[in-house]
């Protein structure tokens, strides 16, 4: 199978937009804000390999799930589409939930459910049957990447774009988000038409 990078960059924006990058800072910021800098990059490891390895879990053995549990990809595709839908709700109307320091906090909530959350194990399923795996897997570990650079220059960052650019970003995502799960919603009713 050929790799068309179009379609890994693509696939990688997508899921990046789902990780909720922008929405993930101010979180991170304000839990991490008195933390050693070696504290932080401890944390930030650790939701990292949490993720990469919960995601690429998933795109590797979606079929035996899918199998086991007699799913067809239509239906998933529209459950999947609706989660994403109600998820994209969440980014437009800036529901942020707060969250406390303590003990895990890298692995949960930071790497479960923030960064590899139910919309991102959807995309991964969704990346992994329509192009592959070896493209879903290249998309998942630039996004990973990229999303240990984002956390890590996260002061920076919102120095840089301000909570209010922050929030504006994250609605603008989430109106991407939900258009984008309509689309996975029609396409799984395509077969019932």
């Amino acid at each position: 199978m050929v790799l068309d990078i179009g379609t890994i960059v693509q696939s990688f924006f997508l899921l990046f937009i789902i990780m909720d990058p922008l929405g993930n800072v101010p979180i991170f910021y304000r839990v991490t804000k008195t933390f050693k800098r070696q504290d932080k990059n401890r944390i930030i490891q650790q939701a990292i390999l949490t993720a990469l390895f919960i995601l690429i879990l998933f795109a590797v053995s979606w079929s035996r799930i899918f199998d086991y549990f007699k799913l067809s990809f239509e239906s998933f595709s529209i459950a999947g589409g609706v989660l994403l839908f109600l998820i994209g709700l969440d980014m437009i109307r800036g529901h942020m939930k707060r969250y406390e320091s303590g003990k895990g906090f890298g692995v949960v909530p930071l790497g479960i459910p923030l960064i590899a959350g139910p919309g991102a194990i959807t995309m991964v399923i969704i990346l992994s049957k329509t192009y592959g795996l070896a493209t879903a897997v290249i998309s998942i570990i630039a996004a990973m990447i990229l999303m240990e650079l984002t956390l890590a220059f996260c002061g920076n960052i919102l120095r840089l774009i301000g909570n209010k650019s922050s929030e504006t970003l994250t609605r603008i995502m989430g109106i991407i988000l939900v258009a984008l799960a309509v689309q996975f919603i029609l396409n799984g009713l395509q077969i019932f038409l």
